[in-house]
């Protein structure tokens, strides 16, 4: 996989800007679900993020390639998710992690709140977020 994808609604990408790895960050243009993707050497991490328009970002789902595990692929993600969600107005981010996973986002700022649940997939939960 040596590209960037882009998911719903098909638009224009615009470049972010290249991170310190030399790695490519495309958001959408718009205000509705989309997908940001990066490509670094061949390794494809994806972002898909839904925006809901009024005060709140929501991070869906992040996904680093084994390969690019703790290289810091995954933060660079969530970041460009909130730098997108704060050109978009919004002032908070939201997600769902896996428990196992709290600690990564608890080092980006998150805050987990409400109890434990499952979200149908088998594996425990908390939901978390971010004032931008």
């Amino acid at each position: 996989m040596g590209g960037v994808r882009e998911r719903l609604p098909r638009r224009p990408a615009r470049r972010a800007g290249p991170g310190a790895g030399g790695e490519r960050v495309v958001p959408s243009e718009c205000a509705a679900p989309y997908e940001i993707s990066v490509v670094r050497d061949g390794d494809l991490a994806g972002c898909h993020t839904g925006i809901d328009g009024r005060t709140t970002a929501v991070l869906g789902r992040l996904a680093v390639g084994r390969a690019a595990r703790g290289t810091g692929l995954g933060a660079l993600l969530v970041r460009a998710v909130e730098a997108e969600a704060r050109r978009l107005g919004l002032a908070e981010v939201y997600l769902e992690s896996q428990t196992h996973a709290l600690g990564f986002y608890e080092k980006l700022g998150y805050r987990a709140y409400g109890p434990e649940f499952d979200e149908g997939s088998g594996i425990p939960h908390r939901a978390m977020r971010r004032t931008l």
